[in-house]
């Protein structure tokens, strides 16, 4: 039986099943990973290499929304000050993109807005370019 959108010939068929599991083994599965709360933390040379392949799965597995700043310390680690944020805030950077290793020109980042008992509420993510 022929399946309409497939090649009639079964070379070029199997040639197309193959070339869709390179594809996604190499390039789709390196673009999202299991949430690792370790792998989150790390950090070299001011640079979250994991972060944003691990976004997906964050916010898949964990419902931030109602977690204590407690909670999300011991998830995500020590927020990273920013100068937009603010006592009621917490900062997770997750793309930090520099000219010549020194001035940051793009960047992400993960916001959480608490209340005033220190519970999340929201969060967002925020993008920052420099023009």
């Amino acid at each position: 039986m022929q399946i309409p959108f497939l090649p009639k010939n079964k070379y070029v068929t199997l040639a197309l099943f193959i070339a869709l599991f390179l594809f996604y083994k190499f390039y789709l599965k390196d673009i999202t990973k299991e949430f690792d709360s370790q792998q989150w933390k790390a950090v070299t040379n001011d640079e979250y290499k994991h972060r944003e392949q691990l976004l997906n799965d964050l916010f898949a597995l964990h419902d931030l929304i109602g977690k204590s700043q407690d909670d999300i310390i011991e998830l995500l680690g020590e927020p990273i000050p920013n100068i937009y944020s603010t006592n009621n805030q917490m900062y997770y950077p997750t793309k930090i993109i520099r000219n010549n290793k020194e001035h940051v020109v793009f960047a992400t980042g993960l916001f959480l807005q608490l209340n005033g008992n220190k519970i999340v509420i929201s969060y967002d993510l925020r993008e920052w370019k420099k023009y």
